[in-house]
């Protein structure tokens, strides 16, 4: 979404590009009314609460989105399946409802209350989520206390616990520039030098970094300002340079006139590299060419794939 926001401010052509989303599998997760987070906090809120009433409740709420299905089979046995861009993800219910609530054993709150051993005391205080236990508090006040912070009204359940430190995520990243660092599992029996492609071009597809390829692929992937696009590509158009500084006099030399210059070459060459696509077999003008591979913004310069690639070439051969 960024980059169509960025080509309106430089002001270039461009073309709607179509991308996947997620937003509607985050929002059937996330949602604060009928999400699948906020159910099952719901669920953990009432007194009777089981895994069978909340993948009850799951089904009678989302039944009807488009990312959520469940069939008969799967309803008989608890199960559901949300639908991310990436594929489909199966859920089984069971344990749900005890993971999130987080709890300790009555058991052992218990007897941590209990404790005459500081550690262990102020151990129970952080669990109890209460400030004000002293370490003479007696068994019976304690356990007051603790019965009253481990209620399933004020208890943090996981679910809001994820959601809280996802939403610092998201403004700690949106407050930066971040960069990523994909790991990959090479193979699943954890063996040296196996390398399994379908196994990570599955997790490149569910880690949503072949659709961000495609995307930055059909737009311009590549972008310069003007003055590193000049400082990098002028060994191109040296020659041509020097020959019209002779006929007409010395001209500044800006990014419109440096395409200007070497469009003829850059043309033919990102007609060579695609020459099967219908691109190139439909449109027979060079200018149509470049002008789709490269376009020039206010302060930056736009490359597609094929005009970078192009532009590189023609850099190497200048070079030797």
């Amino acid at each position: 979404k960024t980059g169509p926001a960025e080509y309106e401010r430089e002001g270039i052509t461009w073309s709607q590009i179509d991308f996947p989303d997620n937003q509607e599998a985050l929002d059937l997760i996330e949602d604060r009314r009928e999400g699948v987070f906020s159910i099952l906090d719901e669920q953990c809120r009432l007194p009777r609460c089981t895994d069978k009433t909340f993948s009850s409740a799951v089904y009678d709420k989302c039944e009807n989105n488009m990312n959520f299905a469940a069939s008969r089979m799967q309803k008989s046995e608890g199960r559901f399946v949300i639908i991310h861009y990436a594929g489909e993800v199966e859920y089984v219910t069971n344990g749900f409802v005890l993971k999130n609530k987080d709890e300790l054993p009555k058991g052992a709150s218990e007897l941590l209350a209990s404790s005459k051993n500081s550690l262990v005391a102020e151990l129970s205080k952080i669990l109890c989520g209460n400030a004000v236990l002293q370490a003479g508090t007696l068994i019976g006040e304690a356990r007051a206390q603790m019965k009253r912070s481990s209620s399933s009204i004020t208890h943090s359940t996981v679910c809001s616990q994820f959601a809280s430190q996802l939403s610092d995520l998201r403004a700690r990243i949106d407050d930066t520039e971040p960069h990523y660092i994909r790991c990959l599992k090479p193979n699943d029996r954890l063996v040296a030098d196996d390398f399994d492609h379908y196994l990570i071009a599955h997790q490149l597809n569910c880690a949503g970094v072949l659709p961000a390829l495609k995307l930055a692929r059909a737009g311009f992937a590549m972008r310069y300002p003007h003055a590193a696009f000049i400082q990098r590509y002028f060994l191109i158009v040296s020659r041509e340079l020097a020959q019209t500084s002779t006929r007409t006099g010395k001209r500044t030399l800006n990014c419109h006139f440096m395409i200007e210059l070497m469009s003829h070459r850059l043309g033919i060459e990102m007609r060579r590299r695609d020459h099967n696509s219908d691109r190139s077999k439909n449109n027979g003008s060079i200018m149509n060419i470049v002008s789709w591979g490269v376009q020039i913004g206010k302060t930056k310069v736009f490359l597609r794939m094929a005009a970078f690639d192009a532009l590189e070439n023609l850099r190497n051969c200048a070079m030797n």
